[in-house]
């Protein structure tokens, strides 16, 4: 039997995975909504933090806005780049949440704005660290869900967590 790195997701470890979830409806409609969830968390909660910002004339609203931007714009670049196939075109399985992207799979740009949003609020706010509860869930929903390896979901928080220490600077 070939060894693998304990983080490489192979085929046969994606189906022990996957098997179990396809098998019980309520929990693939479970990691669905978990991810549709998580996602939209993000997506709402940052313009209401840069809106409130602005409107309660917050001296960090010009770095809630450029680091997170910049940030992802460059992200974008780098992706575009390495153009990584995702674990549902190299592996040649059916993931768990429909996905038709092809490429562009490291780091997750989903995961890299999820960290990224919740070190922002982390930063403007004292209970904004708690946010970094639903992008580790989302982290390890992307992955179960096929759309995105390990190392993708682990790079893109981590480029996110070095962006942020910008906000310190």
């Amino acid at each position: 039997m070939k060894r693998t790195f304990p983080l490489s997701l192979t085929a046969e470890r994606y189906d022990r995975i996957a098997a179990p979830i396809r098998k019980r409806k309520w929990a693939l409609n479970l990691l669905i909504r978990g991810n549709l969830i998580c996602s939209l968390l993000f997506y709402i909660a940052y313009p209401t933090c840069i809106m409130w910002m602005l409107y309660t004339h917050d001296y960090f609203t010009m770095r809630a806005l450029l680091i997170p931007s910049v940030s992802f714009v460059l992200l974008s670049i780098v992706r575009l780049l390495i153009n990584r196939p995702r674990p549902y075109e190299k592996l040649h399985i059916k993931p768990l949440v429909a996905k038709q992207t092809r490429g562009k799979s490291f780091p997750s740009r989903h995961i890299f704005s999820a960290f990224l949003i919740a070190a922002t609020l982390a930063f403007v706010y004292p209970w904004g660290w708690i946010f970094y509860l639903p992008a580790v869930l989302l982290a390890v929903i992307r992955v179960i869900a096929g759309v995105h390896y390990p190392s993708d979901v682990l790079v893109g928080a981590w480029i996110a967590m070095i962006a942020s220490l910008f906000y310190y600077l």
